[in-house]
């Protein structure tokens, strides 16, 4: 429905207005392939139905069908299911790759890998790059974590001493000493369809932040990268509320000659900024209590660390 509505009326937060609590759409949020929808209008407003798909001639059908997800599927999945922000004091307990016989830093499928804890060999374990610390300090709140890149599954082959010994089972990149191992959380809600369909929303209005770092270690972030918010739970966002990337404006200088873009401010040299401009979307896919998880859904400009968020505008259609 979100979708839709920024397909037909140029803005996804108009959704309520096509729904209407329409008795033929029992969940907004749930559409299925092969369903017929009809856009009309009512009143000069707009209105969403749907169709009833009619078949003439007797058939057995079975009918098996999965709504629609918000995101992408294979999108949303590795992030639904493994923590990816820890602080440092969490770190600091978790088992670590250790090396490697030959002394090789960049570990591949071939190695044992040894690990400096004996762990659980009956568990399956993800391997987890630790990025650099990002913090906040604000309105009396201090927190701080790292975020976690998962690089590889490993299963353990046996114990050595003080050491275990893994083996790598799948692997996004190469394992390299100090990675960190986690149990991998049993994803239990892929085929829930709350899990993939949920409701996009503006975040509560008032709320301010800035993206403070990117879980892939980029540079410049596009659609589909995902990043770290410093806003969380206890700023009033959860999974699925929408905000806005904002850069900041252009500062121009007053001189002699008129006006010019001031590319780099001294004490001496200052100019006059414009107003901030909105240059994306993410969508939170994951909220812990400082700090957010999010996608990138829309990028009108390459985003990048430090670029500030604020909840979308309400439009009201009148």
């Amino acid at each position: 429905m979100w979708d839709i509505s920024a397909h037909f009326l140029d803005s996804p937060w108009l959704w309520p207005q096509l729904w209407n609590a329409n008795p033929e759409i029992e969940n907004p949020h749930l559409i299925y392939p092969g369903d017929v929808l009809q856009l009309i209008w009512v009143d000069g407003q707009p209105r969403l139905s749907s169709k009833p798909y009619n078949r003439v001639s007797p058939e057995i059908r079975e009918e098996r069908k999965d709504p629609l997800s918000t995101l992408a599927r294979d999108l949303m999945v590795p992030f639904l299911g493994q923590d990816r922000l820890m602080t440092p004091e969490e770190i600091d307990a978790l088992p670590r790759i250790y090396g490697a016989q030959d002394g090789r830093s960049i570990l591949s499928s071939f190695d044992d890998i040894y690990v400096d804890q004996v762990i659980d060999g009956t568990t399956e374990w993800g391997v987890f790059r630790v990025l650099p610390l990002v913090e906040r300090a604000d309105g009396g709140r201090e927190a701080r974590v790292h975020p976690l890149r998962h690089v590889a599954n490993v299963v353990v082959k046996r114990t050595d001493g003080d050491n275990s010994v893994v083996r790598i089972r799948t692997a996004g990149q190469e394992i390299s000493l100090n990675d960190v191992l986690m149990p991998l959380a049993p994803v239990q809600d892929f085929n829930d369809v709350n899990a993939l369909s949920f409701l996009p929303t503006s975040a509560p209005q008032g709320i301010d932040g800035a993206i403070v770092a990117d879980v892939e270690d980029f540079t410049l972030q596009d659609k589909h990268q995902v990043v770290v918010l410093n806003r969380g739970v206890s700023d009033g966002l959860s999974r699925g509320h929408v905000l806005m990337v904002n850069r900041e404006g252009a500062k121009v200088q007053t001189t002699s000659d008129g006006y010019r873009y001031l590319e780099v401010e001294w004490f001496y040299k200052r100019g006059d900024s414009l107003p901030p401009y909105a240059i994306g979307e993410v969508v939170v896919l994951r909220s812990y209590v400082d700090f957010s998880i999010a996608v990138v859904t829309a990028a009108r400009d390459p985003i990048k660390v430090g670029d500030t968020l604020t909840a979308p505008p309400l439009e009201v259609n009148e």
